[in-house]
């Protein structure tokens, strides 16, 4: 009901960043940093946003009467976001043909590469097991549901069909590659009927950890 709204927001930060040269100067060189960096040797699959120190910090706010910045003094502002649980990174994720279809055309709609074999081919990868989608509202933790419940098992070598996909964690979109498809998300594919749906019945998850060769 708000799309409007939102739209018109949206185009109003996007104005305001490009017509500050300051702001537009320090975007361009965040952009550069984010397209150069490298995925570090772990990936953070569990996290939330907190605070890590005991402190009041002003939030700047306007006034919708009066046009004026106002500093609100907030004690419960969270945001720094912190690691609860990491799984080391992949050099990459393979996705069995049988079961390629809507990944394909997941990784399509996001710009990510990848590559189809175009015959059999033997990696060396991990098989992830989803044991389990936990769909209530966790109060304890204060998370919503949803939460993928995910064992990995040591690598071994398997050989995969021709037609299926080969997703590199490089470049600059390694990032989107992880935050989709790594199996051990806490909030991932698999708590959609359309991922669900290609898990295998003893839970193998079709995306597959490939590991770095011996």
């Amino acid at each position: 009901a708000d799309i409007g709204r939102r739209v018109s927001a949206y185009l109003e930060l996007l104005n305001d960043i490009l017509v500050d040269p300051n702001l537009r100067a320090d975007g361009a060189a965040a952009v550069v940093a984010a397209r150069a960096a490298v995925p570090p040797s772990f990936l953070p699959v569990t996290t939330f946003w907190g605070s890590t120190a005991s402190r009041v910090r002003p939030i700047r706010v306007v006034d919708r009467a009066s046009g004026d910045v106002l500093e609100v003094p907030t004690a419960n502002l969270m945001t720094e976001r912190i690691f609860k649980r990491a799984v080391p990174s992949p050099a990459a994720y393979v996705v069995d043909q049988d079961s390629a279809a809507p990944y394909r055309e997941l990784l399509g709609r996001h710009a990510l590469p990848f590559d189809v074999l175009g015959e059999a081919r033997v990696m060396r990868v991990q098989r992830c097991v989803l044991d389990r989608i936990e769909g209530d509202f966790d109060p304890v933790h204060d998370r919503y549901g949803g939460r993928q419940i995910v064992t990995c098992e040591p690598f071994t070598e398997r050989s995969f069909a021709a037609g299926s996909l080969v997703v590199p964690l490089v470049g600059p979109s390694w990032r989107t590659v992880a935050a989709l498809l790594e199996p051990n998300q806490l909030y991932g594919l698999y708590q959609y009927d359309e991922f669900r749906d290609t898990v295998a019945d003893d839970g193998t998850i079709p995306v597959w950890r490939i590991g770095s060769p011996k």
